[in-house]
């Protein structure tokens, strides 16, 4: 496996400054501080991990989030966590979500590794408040190569209108 060439990696031999390191959410309070500078922002990204090493179904075992100006990393697993404001996080209509996915690091750089790289996701009163919505804010992304579909809740729509 490669080593990511920056300079704070690449130092022999090798030790971690507390600088280095992001705080791992594992407290209810610190869960709900968290989320409550999120719900500020009108964005925010996030990105999973799973295990499943005993079990057939995945157990998420960290959910990593960012906005402007904030970043998490949360423990699910902790026995000192309820999930319910998180979820209260993903349901709230004034906040797009965008889940993170098929990226891989290479030289330093994020490059897509083939699929979707993103999903945006937005609530609104109705399907077409939601639908412009994730169009908005997916017109805010850009990279190299980005594309997206334009007709996604198209046949919904159409059948509203019908």
């Amino acid at each position: 496996m490669t080593k990511a060439p920056t300079a704070e990696i690449e130092r022999e031999p090798y030790p971690l400054l507390k600088s280095d390191l992001m705080h791992v959410i594992t407290t209810q309070n610190e869960l709900e501080s968290v989320l409550a500078a999120f719900e500020k922002s009108d964005f925010v990204t996030v990105d999973t991990e799973f295990i499943r090493e005993t079990t057939f179904w995945p157990i998420l075992c960290l959910i990593q989030m960012a906005a402007p100006g904030v970043t998490a990393l949360i423990d699910p697993l902790s026995p000192d966590i309820n999930l319910a404001p998180f979820f209260r996080l993903m349901a709230n209509e004034a906040v797009v979500k965008v889940f993170h996915a098929a990226t891989k690091v290479e030289n330093g750089k994020v490059l897509s590794s083939g699929g979707r790289v993103l999903t945006v996701c937005a609530t609104g009163s109705d399907l077409v408040q939601a639908r412009e919505r994730a169009y908005a804010a997916a017109e805010r992304i850009d990279f190299d190569g980005m594309f997206y579909r334009r007709d996604i809740a198209y046949r919904a729509l159409r059948a509203l209108r019908d």
